[in-house]
């Protein structure tokens, strides 16, 4: 089963190369939540914005890899921190991303833990991708053993199984929030002006060349 491999260098074993960046300003307490329910088939959403067009941006499994024509597939979950590092270099070369992220993380906390969660499919740890993000820009990227290990302002967590669907191009990530099946946690009004990033978010991990150990 996959465990982190991610080096430790404090003696609470969490990976601490990364540092929240100090410009951005954590999400207070006061701040409205995404909060999204899996115990129903469509998900009860509170202050979510109604994203329009549901799946219009999404990747078909056909224009998975273009990006990366002769290179190896990255396998999952076991080269967890080879898979976020290609992520990262393919969000940094995507144009639509960079506009439709322009402005995020300036003067609030942007920054993404993506959370995999095992289910019937996978049985090993968790996987916890944390992604520093500002104006369009993914600055640096860590596998990480505890979510808290690193301040962030949003998160999306789900099961294996629909990570997988996602990242193969089969499951819209804005469709996957919206009917339940992804979990999101984040700033409402925020998330309202960037809805495209987070669509492009999706496309780019659909375009990455990946297999599946499970």
């Amino acid at each position: 089963m996959f465990v982190t491999t991610a080096n430790t260098s404090s003696s609470s074993g969490m990976r601490r190369s990364l540092r929240p960046l100090s410009s951005l300003i954590p999400v207070t307490s006061t701040a409205r939540r995404l909060k999204f329910s899996t115990s129903r088939r469509l998900a009860t959403c509170v202050g979510f914005p109604v994203f329009p067009a549901l799946g219009e941006k999404s990747i078909t499994p056909r224009d998975r890899g273009d990006d990366l024509q002769g290179e190896m597939a990255i396998t999952l979950p076991d080269e967890a921190e080879a898979w976020i590092s290609a992520y990262r270099r393919l969000l940094n070369d995507n144009d639509a991303f960079a506009e439709a992220a322009s402005g995020w993380g300036v003067d609030f906390d942007g920054d993404f833990v993506l959370e995999i969660h095992p289910d019937d499919t996978y049985e090993g740890e968790p996987i916890y991708f944390y992604l520093a993000l500002r104006d369009g820009a993914c600055l640096d990227v860590d596998v990480l053993d505890d979510p808290n290990a690193v301040a962030h302002g949003y998160a999306i967590r789900g099961d294996y199984a629909d990570w997988k669907r996602l990242i193969r191009g089969d499951l819209d990530i804005v469709t996957g929030v919206m009917t339940g099946v992804l979990e999101a946690d984040g700033s409402t009004m925020r998330a309202m002006r960037y809805q495209d990033a987070l669509v492009e978010m999706g496309n780019v991990a659909a375009r990455l060349d990946t297999e599946f150990r499970y």
